[in-house]
């Protein structure tokens, strides 16, 4: 079973740089579909990635809160 870890890093990835590990593709292909195509509801993170490319200090600091979102949720399942 894939760990929490590997999804949330296959979301970070896609959200950041709008591309996904070929690993991580070949081991959650329904996932990579799934952020790929649009059916999960990523667009505002995206935005903000893109918006904050000059300012590397709130980039790492989205990215980590996203990160213990996606971690929590996941955990809480």
């Amino acid at each position: 079973m894939e760990s929490s870890a590997n999804i949330t890093d296959m979301i970070i990835s896609f959200v950041k740089d709008h591309s996904i590990n070929s690993q991580m593709v070949k081991d959650r292909p329904e996932l990579a579909n799934r952020i790929s195509s649009g059916a999960l509801p990523l667009e505002v993170m995206e935005a903000l990635f893109d918006a904050s490319r000059e300012n590397p200090l709130f980039r790492k600091q989205l990215e980590d809160y996203i990160r213990s979102c996606l971690d929590n949720f996941r955990l809480g399942r």
